[in-house]
């Protein structure tokens, strides 16, 4: 790199999106100086700069995704390996390094993922029905199961939206697990209103593709659960769509079905493409997402992959490049212009425009229940909970924790935040 594209300070004037109008004023200025270099063992002689606006020091590092590593390892090869079901262990056996580094190489990704995610989204115009349901997993432990929300092109397969929120366990349990539960709880019990709020955000972002849309009426699919019906009513800013008739809420039942003739065809094909290819979400298994954040990454990882990678049907010929955002409507130079750079060139967060799913997993937001004691609470309750009632004095105080144990913030690393 002989000129940087801009100065990494936020608040500095040069700190200008380069792929903004006003880049071009800034590449005819003189803004920086060369300060002399550096060496290192990977990477050889790295070049500095000064910003002569704001005197801050940086290098061309500064503008790599490989940014503080010490290291090379290949990020489509991560890519690869994360969506073809394989675990992060397996992962790091694969490319001959340690399980931390395959975590903090797909943090790094899934930024990149979600920024790219965003800006091919925000491009595009609706032009098929869409379907909305959630995803049922579990992290952590079977007792805390979560909820993925998605929402999906009919046609295209296309998938729109994704948040996560943890549920309560509920269903069928024996008096073992009714206690194991009930201990559980006392230290961490999910919101009640999880489900609604997060069907809300979702709502929120079928109004803003509504501004963009061509489809008319547009048919959202979803199942018959109560929480969709509450988050719709309270939702205003489609009163006036559903009123006038430009937007239709059709409801399935779950149990119908799940063939090509089901209008929930396209979330319960993408449930499946989940189960078979992220190894945390394949069923009884060892392999289970152990951080709410880490698993939301992969999945954003995977959603990319599935939106402008894979081939929109297996058995097309190989000469037919079909892929599922191609198939919504999605110009060519337009997924080429979002996935530029993608694997090299470090995406900043404030020249993003991300809505607050999106933005919780770039910042790392969501919250892991029992996060850092969750091996020593579940052994405990399960030898307590054999022998009958659970004591939870005695739990918490061999644990060192309150009764109730406060949501801990997940490590965010400085770079992230720039």
């Amino acid at each position: 790199m002989r000129r940087p594209p801009f100065c990494p300070r936020r608040g500095c004037p040069c700190h200008i999106d380069p792929d903004s109008p006003e880049s071009a004023t800034l590449a005819r200025r003189r803004w920086f100086k060369r300060n002399g270099s550096y060496a290192t063992k990977v990477r050889g002689p790295i070049a500095r700069f000064k910003c002569l606006e704001c005197g801050r020091g940086f290098s061309t590092q500064t503008f790599s995704l490989d940014y503080f590593t010490k290291r090379i390892i290949d990020y489509d090869a991560v890519r690869r390996e994360l969506c073809s079901s394989s675990g992060v262990r397996a992962t790091s056996r694969s490319l001959g390094c340690s399980c931390d580094s395959v975590t903090n190489r797909t943090s790094r990704l899934a930024r990149q993922c979600v920024s790219a995610s965003s800006r091919l989204l925000s491009q595009m115009t609706l032009k098929e029905d869409l379907a909305a349901d959630g995803f049922e997993s579990f992290a952590v432990s079977q007792y805390f199961p979560n909820n993925i929300h998605i929402l999906v092109g009919s046609l295209s397969q296309l998938v729109y939206f994704c948040d996560s929120v943890t549920l309560r366990r509920s269903g069928r349990m024996t008096a073992l697990q009714k206690r194991i539960r009930e201990a559980l709880e006392a230290l961490y019990r999910p919101s009640p209103s999880a489900l609604t709020r997060s069907f809300r955000e979702l709502l929120a972002h079928l109004h803003e593709r509504l501004k963009r849309c061509e489809q008319d009426p547009l048919i959202l699919n979803t199942d018959k659960k109560l929480e969709y019906c509450r988050a719709l009513s309270s939702c205003k800013e489609l009163d006036e769509p559903l009123s006038s008739g430009r937007l239709v809420h059709a409801r399935t039942d779950s149990r119908r079905k799940r063939d090509k003739h089901n209008p929930l065809y396209a979330v319960n094909y993408m449930d499946r493409e989940f189960r078979k290819d992220l190894a945390e979400h394949v069923r009884e298994t060892v392999r289970f997402a152990r951080n709410v954040n880490h698993c939301m990454e992969r999945l954003w990882i995977y959603l990319l992959d599935h939106n402008t990678h894979k081939r929109y049907r297996i058995n097309d010929p190989v000469r037919v490049q079909r892929t599922h955002a191609l198939e919504a409507g999605v110009e060519e130079t337009t997924i080429a212009r979002a996935t530029a750079h993608l694997t090299t060139r470090r995406r900043f967060l404030s020249f993003e425009h991300l809505e607050p799913a999106a933005l919780r997993v770039w910042r790392r937001e969501y919250h892991t229940p029992l996060k850092g004691i969750v091996k020593g609470a579940l052994r405990t309750i399960n030898r307590q909970a054999r022998r009958g009632p659970v004591d939870l004095q005695t739990v918490c105080e061999k644990l060192g924790v309150e009764r109730l144990i406060e949501d801990v913030a997940q490590y965010l690393p400085r770079y992230a935040l720039a």
